[in-house]
This record gives C-alpha cells, sequence and structure tokens, in this order.
C-alpha cells in the first residue's frame, strides 16, 4: 500500500481516445480525498481529434505532463534505422517482447478499415515498425525517467504504446493496475496482471476466511440471476441490431453531408490528418452503412440456404453438441490475450471440430458486432469444415449453452457464463476467471493435445 501524507505521488495513466477523460475524472476523486499532500499527473495519449477538442482536457492541459502517441508516430518516420540499430534495439530490449505489442494493436498489424470492414492488410512495412519501437523505447523512456511516477493506471490496453509501456513499467518494477469491467452489474475492478486473474483476486478466493458473508450472499444472488438470464456483455448488451438487414435510405443519406463536412474539417488540420489512429469520419460512413448493409443481404441470403445453419428447435435435437462463439476481429481478446489466434478463427475452428468426439458436431456462432463486417468468403471457408455448423444468429448465447455438451472459448465472457451453468468448459487464452477452480474447465495451449485434453 502507498503510504499516506507523503511528500508527491505521482501518477501516470495509459490512455487511448476518450478513455483519457474517465482517467481525468478518477484522478479528480483522488485528489479530493486528500489522502496525498500533492498529486502530479502524467499521461500518454493517442488520437489527436479526442485530445484537442475534448472539453474535460481542456480544462485539465495545464495539470498534466503529456507524451502523444501521433508526435512519436511522426518522429519515427523521420528516423529510419540501420540495421545495425535494429540488431541494438534487440539486444538492449531483450526482455520485452516488441513484436507481441505490434500485434496488439489494430492500427499497425491490420489495414487501415478493420474496425469497420474485414481488412487484414498489415499496413506498415517492417523497417517503419522498426523505427517505431525504437523511437517509443527511447521517448517513453525518456519521459519515464524524469516524471519517475509511483504508480500506472491504464485501461484494456489496444495501442502499440501502452502495450510495449507496460512492458518497460513492468521491467522497472513501477506497478501497473488496469481498471477493467467485471461484466458483473455495473462493477468495475483494477487489475495488476495483464494476462489471466488479477493478484489480488487470487489472494482473496486462495484465503476464503476473508471473504464477507455480505460478498458471499450477492454472489449467489448473481449466479442465480445469470443463470436464468446470461451476463450482460458486448456481445448481448448492443442496442443497434446488429443482424437487421433493413436500409433506410433517406436515414443514412441524412448523415452525409454532416459527414463530409466533418471529414473536410478533419483533413485541413495536419495533425489530425497525419494521425493514423484516425480514420476520419467519411470513409467509416461509406463502410458501415452502405457495404455493410449490402454484406448483411448477401451473407445472410447465402447461410439462410446452406444445410449448415441451425435453428433452436434443430439444437434442441441435437443430443450432443460442442459450442463455440467466435470473437470479433480485431479485438483485444484475442491480439492480447490470446494472439496466436490473430487473423486465424478459421483454423481455429477447424482444430475443435477435428478435436471433438465422433458423432459430436460443432456449433459456431457469430460474434453480434461482425455481422456485414466479415466476407461471404469468411463463412463460405468456415461451412467447409466438416462437422462445422453455424447457428442463426438471433439465438441467444444463453439458450445455446444450456443445450451444449462442453463449450469452448479464447477468453470470451461467454466462458464464465458457461462455468456459471455448469457447463464443461475448454479455454484456449488468457481470460480473468482463470482463478475458478480447476474442476471447472481445462486451459488447453497445445493444438496437438486439444483432442486429449
Amino acid at each position: 500500500m502507498l503510504q499516506k501524507k507523503i511528500d508527491s505521488l505521482n501518477i501516470l495513466g495509459l490512455t487511448q481516445g476518450s478513455n483519457l477523460d474517465v482517467f481525468i475524472n478518477l484522478m479528480s476523486f483522488v485528489n479530493k480525498s486528500k489522502e496525498f499532500e500533492k498529486i502530479n499527473l502524467g499521461a500518454y495519449v493517442s488520437f489527436a481529434r479526442h485530445f484537442e477538442n475534448s472539453e474535460i482536457v481542456k480544462n485539465n492541459k495545464k495539470n498534466i505532463q503529456f507524451i502523444k502517441e501521433w508526435e512519436i508516430f511522426q518522429n519515427a518516420k523521420k528516423n529510419k534505422l540501420s540495421q545495425k540499430q535494429v540488431l541494438n534495439l534487440n539486444n538492449s530490449a531483450k526482455d520485452i517482447n516488441i513484436w507481441k505489442s505490434i500485434i496488439g494493436d489494430r492500427r499497425l498489424i491490420y489495414g487501415k478499415n478493420c474496425k469497420s470492414i474485414e481488412d487484414y492488410k498489415t499496413r506498415y512495412d517492417d523497417n517503419f515498425l522498426y523505427s517505431l519501437a525504437n523511437q517509443f523505447i527511447e521517448e517513453f523512456t525518456s519521459f519515464i525517467d524524469k516524471f519517475k511516477p509511483n504508480i500506472v493506471i491504464g485501461f484494456n490496453p489496444v495501442t502499440f504504446g501502452e502495450l510495449l509501456g507496460i512492458e518497460i513499467l513492468k521491467n522497472l518494477n513501477i506497478p501497473v493496475l488496469q481498471l477493467h469491467s467485471s461484466r458483473i452489474e455495473n462493477y468495475f475492478a483494477l487489475h495488476d496482471n495483464l494476462i489471466g486473474t488479477s493478484s489480488h483476486f487470487t489472494r482473496i478466493i486462495k484465503n476464503h476466511s476473508s471473504i464477507s458473508k455480505k460478498s458471499l450472499d450477492l454472489s449467489k444472488k448473481f449466479i442465480t440471476k445469470y443463470s436464468k438470464h446470461g451476463l450482460i456483455y458486448e456481445g448481448v448488451n448492443i442496442k443497434k441490431n446488429k443482424f437487421s438487414t433493413k436500409f433506410s435510405i433517406l436515414k443514412t443519406f441524412n448523415q452525409l453531408p454532416s459527414a463530409i463536412f466533418n471529414e473536410i474539417k478533419k483533413n485541413l488540420n495536419s495533425t489530425f490528418k497525419n494521425d493514423h489512429h484516425d480514420n476520419g469520419i467519411l470513409i467509416p460512413w461509406y463502410y458501415e452503412n452502405i457495404v455493410q448493409n449490402i454484406r448483411k443481404k448477401q451473407c445472410l441470403s447465402y447461410l439462410q440456404n446452406s444445410k449448415r445453419i441451425k435453428n433452436l428447435n434443430d439444437l434442441k435435437k441435437i443430443k450432443s453438441f460442442a459450442f463455440y462463439p467466435l470473437h470479433s476481429e480485431p479485438e483485444v481478446a484475442i491480439q492480447v490475450l490470446a494472439h496466436p489466434y490473430h487473423k486465424n478463427q478459421i483454423e481455429l475452428v477447424r482444430n475443435i471440430a477435428a478435436s471433438l468426439p465422433f458423432g459430436m458436431p460443432l456449433i459456431i456462432k457469430e460474434h453480434p458486432r461482425s455481422f456485414g463486417v466479415r466476407s461471404l468468403e469468411f463463412y463460405k471457408r468456415i461451412l467447409e469444415i466438416p462437422n462445422a455448423y453455424f447457428c442463426e444468429f438471433e439465438i441467444k448465447s444463453n439458450q445455446i449453452l444450456k443445450l451444449s455438451e462442453i463449450v469452448f472459448v479464447i477468453s470470451s465472457t461467454i466462458g464464465l457464463e458457461a462455468a456459471i451453468l455448469g457447463k464443461p468448459l475448454v479455454i484456449l487464452g488468457f481470460p480473468k476467471y482463470l482463478s475458478m477452480p480447476k474442476s471447472m474447465y481445462i486451459q488447453s495451449l497445445d493444438l496437438f493435445n486439444l483432442s486429449k485434453d
């Protein structure tokens, strides 16, 4: 624990986009607590347009020291590395997995439009990625040396800077806490481990006597509730009906003048224009309103005519089946928590389907956010796999879980839901709920052993 009434406490935030606002608001509560004599704030920030336009940031700029990802990015473009410098970088950063940090950032490892449409093309060449890593390590290390943080507060890391920063801070023995949703009601928790369960949760679980009756009663209440209705998480909490094929031309094109105006405004600002975080407004509008709606119709038509798609009645008739919920791509769950699977869920499905007891089919559910994003070819390739079937998109995960014999997840919240329902669970990644009793799941990290597991 940090000692009270120390001369000063230096807190660094690892933020991206609007999470900077959350960090500033959190720190205002810490300041009001009067636990410490003086608090100095620093922040690693990305997405220049939000940084410049946020009223919360404007009102607090003078009180925070910033290190800006877009500036590091532009500096890296100017400072190309020789082969010798790349080798020196490898030696000086031998305890840091740089590639892991690069793979964790969709803006570097996927295509420019990957948030709106299936786009796997790597955006930058290797030489630039070498320069970017070198530039970041130099500037971030220099910032840390000057700012001297006592503690670092972050969120779900999705940028290479956050991920690489965590690696550097870990080597310097500076504590890093990440604020994550618990998926239970509106509870959030600070975690000290990026991968797996936070150490303070593990300690509580090992020492049962430290758990209060109030906490146990609350837990039982939640388990009863979620056994009946399922957990609330992104896959079931998207208000917009992602499976709808209705296309309102009037509503869509009413948004176009605003999209064009804001696109022009953005491109007149050289900082915003060159920020690799900022894909603008017009191109996302085109993909999300035109291309995605066309794809939805194509994919739905193909799947409805396929004999390898199951409705709820079909699932009830199957005596025994396995269930695998697809992750959306790109997503932190596979890029950070299970990076070997990034861009490769089709082959993972192939391995799961071939590892099951003979005669047990694998039922696959699409992620609500991905319908219209993925191409028709993606679904065709999945349905070419022997023993693999899609379920209808409208079926709730909780309904499938209750009928399933066994569940496979990478690090999905559906895995926690399966455990609550008492379903045998095979975990293929590193979710936050790994501290559950081993009798409830098997963690299988080697596809050669998946059938045996």
